[in-house]
């Protein structure tokens, strides 16, 4: 997942659930695939407009506009090469430029199985599921593409590199320019897991939630279907500043969803709601950061 800062209408089949419906809520449970289909009819009938829950809001004189998409993973399996994935990716990337965008986002772990569901003893076979160089030779035709077509994107994958003479494991993603180029990289600190799968009703909320909460987009690209049997979760999401769905896929196999992106909203948002430079009293935050848990100060 990332997070940029913007709004928007569209008109593809796959952007299908769309705050920009008018006063249609999203709705309180897991999403059938009806829910979606209804929320695609509305967002045909909706009229273009700046407005998202059918509230306007103001715009800079200059707007700062950006079209962006998130690429949706079906299946990928233990036998699938990472060439036979990269194909897949380079297969969005062009659906992408047809579309008009200019940044995608593909899944955490995009190229290889969700591998550490699996119980593996020996460190050479988890290792061949990490990429020791990016670009590497199998990934290289995707910069080379997205140099091609002047899109930039995000990219998950399990990275693997040496400190101090060390092997080092990380959960990374990459950002990369329109010329192919990274220019930025991210490790995962903190990975959460748990027993059960999460319903589409929390993955949803929590989407919604960081959106509101930091007054920014954010583009969620998920794995879904089954990979070797197991069940990923799949909802992919753009979901506006606002904290309302601007987009959702729709399938659970590899698909595109795409909105223009307004980042003035964000910008706005953080002004007029929630201000946290001008607000926050680091001073006084003394006492959380001292501690974990409840005291009671005798």
């Amino acid at each position: 997942m990332t997070c940029l800062g913007a709004p928007g209408s569209s008109g593809s089949k796959s952007e299908a659930y769309s705050a920009a419906s008018g006063n249609r809520n999203p709705p309180k449970g897991p999403i059938s695939q009806s829910d979606r289909r209804l929320a695609l009819r509305e967002l045909r009938r909706s009229p273009g407009s700046d407005s998202l829950g059918g509230r306007q809001f103001r715009r800079a004189a200059v707007s700062r506009k950006l079209r962006a998409a998130v690429a949706q993973l079906g299946p990928i399996h233990l036998a699938d090469s990472r060439e036979a994935v990269v194909k897949r990716l380079c297969t969005l990337l062009r659906e992408a430029h047809s579309a008009g965008v200019k940044f995608v986002v593909f899944p955490e772990l995009a190229l290889t199985t969700f591998f550490p569901r699996y119980w593996m003893t020996e460190q050479a076979e988890i290792d061949r599921y990490f990429e020791r160089d990016m670009p590497s030779p199998e990934t290289r035709a995707l910069f080379d593409l997205a140099k091609e077509l002047g899109i930039g994107f995000y990219l998950g994958y399990a990275e693997l590199t040496q400190e101090k003479g060390e092997p080092r494991h990380y959960n990374t993603s990459i950002l990369v320019d329109p010329d192919g180029r990274i220019v930025g990289r991210y490790r995962k600190i903190h990975l959460p897991g748990h027993s059960e799968h999460l319903r589409m009703f929390h993955h949803l909320l929590s989407l919604q939630a960081g959106a509101y909460q930091n007054a920014a987009w954010v583009l969620a690209a998920a794995k879904c279907g089954a990979e070797d049997g197991h069940a990923m979760i799949g909802g992919s999401a753009i979901v506006a500043p606002t904290g309302e769905i601007a987009a959702l896929a729709l399938t659970e196999e590899d698909e595109l969803i795409a909105t223009n992106l307004d980042l003035e909203l964000g910008e706005y948002l953080r002004r007029a709601v929630f201000n946290f430079e001008k607000h926050r009293r680091v001073e006084h935050y003394g006492l959380i950061t001292s501690r974990t848990g409840a005291k009671t100060e005798v």
